[in-house]
C-alpha cells in the first residue's frame, strides 16, 4: 500500500442531539501490482461499511471523539479525550473539532489547538498526538463494526464487532470465572461450559465450573455418580415379588 487517507464527516446522535465528528479511512493501493490493488479495494468496500470511526486504539492510548451539549447552555461541543491505558489518566479537549489533510485537529476555547495525524508506514498505521512519538494504530472503532491491525502477521481485518482483542482464542469462546475475593473475570480459553471447549492445556472431560476443583473431592464426586447410577439400575432389573410375579423355584 502506499498510504492511508482520512477525510471526517459528522453522524447525528440521537442520545445527545449533537452530531458527532468521525473519520472514514481508506488505504491507498500499491497500483503496480493488480492482486495487491484488488484486495486494497475490498478492504476500503469493508471500512467504507464498518466507519465511520471515532474511537482508535494503540498499545498506551486510546482517544474518543464526540460532540456533546454544554451541561450549562446546551451549546453542542467536540470533545477529544486522550485516555492512558497505565494510568486511566483522562484529558478532555474541548472545542471544536475539523478536518486536516492527515486527520483531523480540535480548537480549544482558549485557543489552543490540538492534532491527530495517521499515516502508514511498511504496511502499518501510525497515530500521533501532536509532537509525540507516532504509536501503532491497533485498532479504530466505527459505527457499524472495527478494523484491527495484527502486527504479528501484518495483517489489517475489517469486521462487524466491537473492540475486543484481537486474538484467535476469543473466537471459541469467553471463560467466566469468580475469584476468591469474589472478583469476576474472563479470559480467552473458549466456553468452559462446553465439555469440548476450553482451556486447551486441560483435555480432561472434567472442566465443568460446578465440579470440585480438589481431586480427592472430584472422585468422590465420581464414585458417587457411578454408585447412584448402579444402584438405579440394579432396582430397575430385579423382578418384585407379589401376585403375578411368581418366580420358577
Amino acid at each position: 500500500m502506499n498510504g492511508l487517507k482520512t477525510t471526517m464527516d459528522r453522524t447525528p446522535n440521537s442520545e445527545t442531539g449533537c452530531p458527532d465528528p468521525a473519520l472514514n479511512f481508506s488505504v491507498i493501493p500499491n497500483l503496480s501490482s493488480d492482486f495487491q490493488a484488488k484486495k486494497v479495494e475490498t478492504f476500503n468496500t469493508a471500512l467504507n461499511h464498518q466507519g465511520p470511526f471515532s474511537v482508535f486504539e494503540t498499545p498506551t492510548k486510546r482517544y474518543v471523539i464526540s460532540s456533546e451539549p454544554d451541561p450549562v447552555t446546551g451549546e453542542c461541543k467536540d470533545h477529544l479525550r486522550v485516555v492512558d491505558k497505565e494510568t486511566g489518566k483522562v484529558e478532555d479537549y474541548v472545542g471544536t473539532i475539523t478536518p486536516t489533510p492527515e486527520g483531523l485537529k480540535i480548537t480549544t476555547e482558549d485557543g489552543k489547538q490540538h492534532e491527530i495525524k495517521f499515516s502508514e508506514k511498511d504496511g502499518a498505521p501510525f497515530v500521533q498526538l501532536d509532537g509525540n512519538k507516532p504509536e501503532l494504530l491497533t485498532s479504530a472503532q466505527g459505527k457499524n463494526g472495527a478494523f484491527y491491525y495484527d502486527p504479528e502477521k501484518g495483517l489489517w481485518f475489517a469486521e462487524n464487532a466491537n473492540l475486543l482483542p484481537l486474538a484467535e482464542a476469543f473466537r471459541e469462546g469467553l471463560a467466566a470465572k469468580v475469584g476468591p475475593g469474589g472478583d469476576a473475570s474472563a479470559s480467552a480459553q473458549g466456553n468452559v461450559l462446553n465439555l469440548n471447549v476450553g482451556n486447551k492445556d486441560d483435555n480432561n472431560l472434567l472442566n465443568l465450573p460446578s465440579l470440585p476443583e480438589n481431586p480427592v473431592a472430584v472422585a468422590l464426586f465420581v464414585a458417587m455418580l457411578v454408585v447412584s447410577f448402579a444402584f438405579v439400575q440394579r432396582r430397575k432389573w430385579v423382578p418384585k415379588s407379589g401376585p403375578g410375579n411368581n418366580t420358577a423355584k
